[in-house]
């Protein structure tokens, strides 16, 4: 049986695995939901075929490319080949939706009244675009209310961890002041959830919980930083029948 939390009577999880140890002999991660990385297709697709058993309904898939884009996907067009090309998807009550990372912030969202469902990728060039208030304004435009949204923010680098170049944290926190931070190593560094916190809160959101697990820095979770040729863990959602 498969763990899952509550949200907004919808039902999510953020999933752990074993991550490869620089054996590039071995998968890299398993379970592994990327099609783009290094692993083999056909052991990605059965470890997304055993996740949609596990929930008992069609998933969707994203192909990622730290966008703006926000897709409404319906059951017909879903498979466990990636059903869109976005970075951000919103799905009905009859199938669930999933976002991949590997560092990068998955967002889930759930709206109650509508029994619609949201899954984000939110990297840095994602938040810099706002994907977050843009997935919101199309739940909006589909008949949501910001205020009954439920919204889970999960595992992703920390502040403390991701280092970046002096001009990139200039140029990014000129927007974005509260990402300003530095790194465990007292070099400087980003902290992309406060940001996402900020614009969730500017969007009204009230009802959030988050899993506050670095990627980085735990051995359960791939981190792209840590492994360039690691594997993808996955936020999932779904509202159950």
């Amino acid at each position: 049986m498969i763990r899952y939390q509550e949200l907004g009577g919808a039902r999510i999880g953020f999933t752990r695995c074993r991550p490869a140890q620089h054996d590039a002999t071995e998968r890299p991660s398993e379970p592994n939901y990327g099609l783009s990385t290094r692993d083999q297709r056909n052991l990605v697709l059965a470890d997304r075929r055993a996740l949609t058993r596990q929930l008992g309904r069609p998933i969707a898939w994203m192909k990622q490319i730290h966008s703006d884009i926000v897709c409404h996907v319906s059951a017909e067009t879903v498979s466990d080949e990636n059903s869109v090309t976005a970075d951000a998807v919103i799905v009905d009550e009859t199938i669930g939706a999933a976002v991949q990372v590997a560092d990068c912030i998955p967002i889930l969202m759930a709206d109650p009244q509508t029994r619609r469902a949201a899954a984000v990728h939110a990297g840095r060039a994602g938040v810099e675009l706002n994907i977050v208030a843009r997935t919101i304004t199309r739940l909006v435009e589909t008949g949501t209310s910001a205020q009954d949204l439920s919204v889970a923010v999960g595992p992703s680098i920390c502040g403390s961890c991701y280092e970046v170049p002096r001009e990139m944290m200039e140029e990014f926190t000129r927007e974005h002041p509260q990402a300003k931070t530095r790194s465990r190593w007292g070099s400087d560094a980003l902290d992309l959830r406060a940001v996402v916190e900020a614009q969730l809160a500017q969007c009204g959101v009230r009802q959030i919980i988050h899993d506050r697990t670095c990627t980085f820095e735990s051995t359960k979770l791939n981190s792209y930083r840590r492994n360039r040729h690691c594997g993808r863990q996955v936020g999932w959602i779904y509202f159950p029948s």
